[in-house]
């Protein structure tokens, strides 16, 4: 049968191991009121104390979320917390306790080199336009030539007259010369060259030369 005395040494070894007050009441068999009441006729706190360095290692994260926020007030709780490695909460936690905005503030909008407009990332101002917006990207990608047949100025993309001209060269034909806005166009000229209208002169010459 165990004394008292020897549930005093048990539970003062436990909590010297860093137990706490319901771990050390499981393995001896006792309440957990009871436990506490021994520590505390020991003068020792049923609270465990934290390890060392957590308080040190808690104000170090205070401070730091708090001069991110000030530092880079574009950055979100998510992002802060990921830095920082504890959850939003508790960034939401140190901010309202310091008295800081706990939202971040919108980024400003990227300013295309082109047309000098602010522009969003929907409308083309991505990393890979280098700065300009699609708008701007797409106009400086257009190339003007003149309709053979009306000789009106039109624009075409430049990578469909690449790849056109790549196609000529693959089925052997000579390169284009002329160029069409519309069908309209391109079929008024296929017409008069090699339609009936070209037959029938080609025929008229012929009975002239008889």
């Amino acid at each position: 049968m165990t004394t008292r005395r020897s549930r005093h040494d048990g539970v003062r070894v436990l909590r010297e191991m860093g137990l706490e007050s319901q771990d050390i009441a499981d393995r001896i068999g006792l309440s957990r009121a009871t436990v506490k009441a021994y520590l505390r006729e020991m003068g020792i706190s049923p609270i465990r104390p934290r390890p060392t360095g957590y308080h040190r290692r808690r104000n170090a994260v205070t401070l730091e979320v708090q001069r991110l926020r000030i530092d880079n007030p574009h950055l979100s709780m998510v992002e802060i917390a990921g830095i920082v490695r504890v959850s939003h909460q508790r960034v939401k936690q140190i901010l309202d306790k310091a008295g800081l905005r706990a939202s971040r503030i919108s980024r400003p909008r990227p300013v295309c080199t082109l047309c000098g407009k602010q522009k969003t990332v929907r409308q083309g101002m991505t990393p890979y336009n280098n700065g300009q917006c699609g708008a701007c990207k797409a106009a400086a990608r257009m190339v003007e030539k003149t309709c053979h047949s009306c000789g009106k100025v039109f624009l075409r993309r430049d990578y469909e007259l690449k790849n056109q001209a790549a196609m000529r060269v693959r089925k052997g034909f000579p390169p284009q010369k002329r160029w069409f806005c519309t069908r309209t166009c391109l079929g008024s000229v296929v017409g008069k060259e090699y339609g009936g209208e070209s037959l029938r002169k080609a025929r008229a010459r012929k009975r002239a030369t008889r």
